[in-house]
């Protein structure tokens, strides 16, 4: 997305056609009007490290295929939301993937036969524990145990 500068003046009719605007690098007046001219044209806004201006925060994100995780620390602290992403990354990898599409099946099937809603969360919750998936003790351990520096320098697991 390219970068454009504008004036004070010009913001109203620039931020308008816009969902949202993200500002940051910018003066402290600058920030606290722009959140003020996004807010009156409609626009949702997030002031980088202001979370007093922003409307919304951005979630630090995990995506397995369909499954994603999102980290948040509500405007905090982006770094710690952006570590426990990290750490989470070692202990959800591309296998979450065909887990999750195992587990839609049986749903549909579940649905198909009749399970209410109840049902259905109890018995994905005993596939997820008969299979091993979430075991606390396991996640942290294989974690612990297979954190290494990777054959290219990179930090991570070892499949």
């Amino acid at each position: 997305m390219p970068r454009e500068t504008i004036s004070s003046d010009q913001a109203p009719r620039a931020i308008g056609p816009y969902c949202q605007a993200i500002a940051v690098d910018l003066a402290p007046d600058r920030l606290a009007a722009l959140s003020a001219t996004a807010r009156a044209v409609g626009a949702l806004v997030n002031v980088e490290d202001q979370p007093a201006l922003s409307s919304f925060h951005s979630p630090s994100t995990l995506r397995r295929g369909d499954l994603v995780i999102a980290v948040s620390t509500n405007g905090q602290s982006p770094g710690l939301a952006r570590r426990v992403r990290r750490f989470l990354e070692g202990l959800f990898g591309a296998e979450w993937q065909g887990r999750l599409d195992d587990l839609a099946t049986l749903r549909q099937g579940w649905r198909e036969a009749g399970a209410g809603s109840g049902e259905i969360a109890s018995w994905t919750d005993s596939w997820i524990d008969r299979h091993h998936w979430l075991d606390e003790d396991a996640g942290r351990v294989s974690f612990e145990a297979h954190h290494f520096l990777s054959p290219r320098g990179e930090e991570g697991p070892i499949a």
